[in-house]
């Protein structure tokens, strides 16, 4: 799988300076991790109150990045792969052994102050993604800046994918789709559930090297909630040491990353044959899920999407075991833009992606939930995914 290409690099950009044309920007200021790795093609883990970062995306003109020294040598690496969308780096250190010309931690904002005049932009407007501390210190040296938090204006830049960012997806999903169907030989009664999801973390990072091989490939979570501690979509928080019990009810989550893009599935297990009453969540849950996919149509209300799923769940009864919203954007996060999908009005537009997982939980019982991934268009497209009817996730 190729990194993504200068063609993904130019589409969000341009997106971003299309924000800065309607917001009158002279530049961008990113200080948070999803909106500097959406800008940069690099995966931020820095914690921005530990090591402050700072990417800067001028109207026109050369980008920049203000970093800790400690990353000096991936970035350099990525810089080297071509993979790197950052034009110029600027290091600081954060020992007091400093590197000829480097400044200190402690000048963190000198040093921002420094390099925004350096670039001409000491006397402009600028907006951020986030008015962090780090941020706001810095510029109140710089008395001749206007800072906008263009935060809300910035979400929508993240809405529509490229076709290379839904290819990577869609290739994640394959992978997901081939090895979650294993957890029928692992989840058996008296198997320790932790060790059963590493078996299946085992088999991704198999298969990925298999068809990824080079990428930047890892895992996010590969996790099971077992038996009644699934009525809480995240668990009980006491999970370590629990197995998998007869006649009851599991929850596996994967989430899985890419070459910078994620991935999420989940399916919920019979451990057993179900009674009537889980046979009927199970079903009622996927039937949700079904109509909740159908519903994203470009030029459909994004709350159609929600209001699909509710439909399905009112009718079956089960409207009081719902917990949580029907799904969100999903791209460079997890859970991305738009995360207000039940209350949000506007039409959807194609090239968008979400994760749709209606679920129902129900105390001393437990969840039921499935997860897949969806692509806006004037039909929804179902990016590939493994089987949820309840004879395929029974485990006898």
């Amino acid at each position: 799988m190729q990194a993504l290409s200068v063609a993904v690099r130019d589409h969000r950009h341009g997106r971003l300076r299309e924000v800065m044309r309607a917001q009158r920007l002279d530049a961008l200021l990113l200080t948070g991790a999803d909106f500097f790795s959406f800008a940069s093609n690099h995966d931020m883990t820095d914690l921005a109150w530990e090591r402050p970062f700072l990417l800067v995306l001028p109207a026109s003109g050369d980008s920049l990045a203000i970093l800790a020294d400690q990353g000096r040598h991936l970035f350099e690496m990525e810089r080297a792969r071509g993979t790197l969308w950052i034009d110029d780096l600027v290091f600081y250190s954060e020992t007091p052994q400093l590197r000829s010309g480097a400044r200190p931690a402690t000048e963190w904002r000198e040093l921002v102050a420094e390099t925004l005049t350096a670039r001409g932009l000491d006397r402009s407007r600028i907006g951020c993604d986030a008015a962090t501390g780090p941020l706001t210190g810095a510029l109140s040296l710089l008395p001749g800046i206007e800072l906008a938090n263009v935060n809300a204006a910035l979400r929508p830049t993240r809405w529509v994918k490229h076709g290379e960012e839904v290819a990577v997806m869609s290739a994640l999903a394959d992978l997901s789709a081939a090895v979650m169907p294993h957890y029928r030989e692992e989840l058996r009664p008296g198997r320790s559930v932790q060790q059963a999801d590493a078996a299946i973390a085992a088999r991704l990072h198999g298969e990925a090297e298999q068809r990824f091989a080079g990428a930047n490939f890892s895992i996010v979570k590969a996790t099971t909630v077992a038996g009644a501690a699934s009525a809480s979509p995240h668990g009980d928080g006491v999970s370590c040491g629990r197995r998998v019990e007869v006649d009851s009810v599991a929850v596996s989550t994967v989430v899985t990353r890419l070459n910078g893009l994620v991935m999420e599935i989940a399916r919920t297990w019979q451990i057993g044959r179900p009674g009537v009453r889980r046979h009927a969540l199970h079903s009622c849950a996927v039937m949700a899920q079904e109509a909740a996919i159908d519903a994203a149509m470009s030029g459909e209300p994004v709350s159609g999407i929600d209001r699909a799923a509710r439909r399905v769940i009112e009718a079956s009864g089960f409207a009081s075991h719902l917990l949580h919203r029907s799904g969100h954007g999903i791209g460079v996060v997890q859970h991305d833009f738009p995360e207000d999908v039940p209350f949000n009005g506007r039409p959807l537009e194609a090239g968008e992606l979400y994760a749709v997982e209606p679920g129902l939980y129900v105390p001393g019982v437990g969840g039921f939930r499935c997860a897949d991934v969806v692509l806006v268009g004037t039909r929804a497209q179902r990016l590939p995914a493994p089987p949820k009817d309840i004879v395929s996730c029974t485990i006898v």
